[in-house]
């Protein structure tokens, strides 16, 4: 990264802080891919908090980046067993924070698993603003879609009235009750097509996919064209009958088609391979 890269994300995780720090930071554990933009946000979370060490994971690995956060904090090995074995886990954490409360931050990284998303999302989320889970921020807003996969390789789709065409179950996030991109994915599945959280398993923890589009302008609700930043979390089901809401006005319509009919890359692919 160029160095007015590195000065802009410092910027802005410094402006973060100055809104959002808490006023008895608590210690911390971060881990994450020691990434080229990494460093910025290492240092955001050592000023937000006592960062007590931190655990790059081994996949992708850029070797000036994680030199970058060894001067932060001390970088301590992560392994399979660490905190899948629950007595191994305590002892490192109380080695790190005995009787403090203490913050696990795992941030992964849809970016480090598709790199060549990074580029074409970059561009577009530089011209989005800074309330992007707002339906109200035209510039462009996150949105959260479900992938909804069956065991014999069929994908739910629903025909969308307004733009008269077949989508993934899906639509915005409700910023006073959703607490998580999941949340409001699930939530808009069982509005649309009455299939509740019980009844689906999380795939994948990070988006499948994340699709930029754009929406054309609906004079009806005074909404100008605008960008969609649509976050698809890939979820698994045995469950067959839909059974579309009455109140949901926006779905007139549910099929389940098989995965390699999708039409989008590099969603197609990637939903043919996570489901194998």
């Amino acid at each position: 990264m160029e160095a007015f890269e590195h000065a802009r994300l410092d910027a802005y995780f410094a402006r973060i802080n100055t809104q959002f720090r808490p006023p008895e930071p608590p210690a911390s554990l971060l881990i994450t891919h020691p990434l080229p933009e990494r460093p910025s946000f290492v240092k955001a979370v050592a000023a937000a908090s006592q960062l007590r060490a931190i655990l790059p994971k081994p996949k992708p690995i850029n070797a000036s980046a994680q030199r970058e956060v060894e001067k932060v904090a001390q970088c301590a090995t992560l392994s399979r067993g660490l905190f899948t074995d629950p007595e191994t886990a305590v002892d490192f954490l109380e080695s790190r924070a005995a009787g403090e409360p203490l913050v696990l931050l795992d941030v992964g990284g849809y970016l480090a698993q598709h790199p060549e998303d990074k580029e074409p999302l970059a561009a577009l989320l530089d011209e989005a603003g800074d309330t992007i889970t707002s339906r109200k921020e035209f510039r462009g807003h996150v949105t959260a879609g479900v992938v909804l996969h069956r065991p014999d390789g069929r994908v739910l789709t629903i025909e969308h009235q307004a733009l008269s065409k077949w989508l993934l179950p899906g639509s915005h996030v409700v910023e006073d009750t959703d607490e998580t991109l999941v949340g409001a994915a699930l939530r808009e599945l069982a509005e649309e097509t009455g299939t509740d959280a019980d009844k689906v398993t999380l795939a994948v923890d990070l988006p499948l996919h994340v699709d930029a589009h754009i929406i054309p302008a609906n004079p009806a609700k005074d909404e100008p064209d605008h960008l969609h930043f649509d976050l698809r979390f890939m979820f698994r089901t045995t469950a067959d009958e839909i059974v579309l809401q009455e109140e949901e006005e926006e779905v007139t319509a549910a099929s389940w088609q098989f995965a390699d009919m999708l039409v989008s890359e590099p969603l197609r692919s990637r939903v043919l391979t996570t489901a194998l």
